[in-house]
């Protein structure tokens, strides 16, 4: 009952026309608002960098060299990963933080994000949380022009037993305004 814990639906629409929404829950109602929806303008939100298997980390910044000015809207700020050609990134997320009760089996969410790309890759992964089973590729974007740019995306089978996680790799990839809704894009 997503809906019942929602108490404010903002819609913005950004420089590309992608419409964002941006969820205000009740304080101390259950879900965070960090999760639901994340500008990266005070913290990560509850994304964490991958401590082992990468070569470097995202960070919150508010500019960045060879990277955007600003955040995604034209202010705040945003995450951001800058590495040679064979560094990559790792952003994992469990997906229980996300989930208004924390449903064993969910069905779909969308999630909409907005990238900036300088060279590299950014892919999406949904991987459960069982060890040795692959990684599930649910969207990847490449060789962005240096310019903000929106992507939303249905991500299936959408569970507590289940992560999203971004691997960045190679130039200089930022990420910002996240933000889940139930169902498919």
């Amino acid at each position: 009952m997503l809906l019942h814990r929602i108490r404010t639906l903002h819609r913005v629409s950004k420089p590309n026309n992608c419409i964002c929404c941006f969820f205000n829950l009740p304080a101390g109602g259950g879900t965070s608002n960090k999760v639901k929806s994340c500008t990266f303008d005070s913290d990560m939100c509850d994304w964490h960098n991958v401590p082992f298997d990468d070569d470097m980390n995202f960070v919150v910044s508010s500019s960045s060299s060879g990277g955007p000015s600003s955040g995604a809207g034209g202010s705040g700020k945003f995450l951001v990963a800058q590495g040679r050609s064979n560094d990559k990134a790792q952003l994992v997320l469990p997906l229980e933080l996300v989930l208004a009760k924390h449903d064993s089996n969910h069905g779909q969410m969308c999630i909409r994000f907005n990238h900036f790309m300088k060279g590299g890759s950014l892919t999406l992964y949904s991987i459960k949380n069982q060890k040795g089973l692959p990684q599930t590729r649910v969207t990847s974007v490449s060789d962005g022009k240096g310019s903000w740019a929106c992507k939303k995306v249905t991500v299936s089978e959408v569970s507590v037993d289940r992560q999203l996680m971004f691997e960045a790799s190679g130039g200089t990839i930022a990420i910002d305004d996240i933000s889940f809704t139930d169902g498919a894009c």
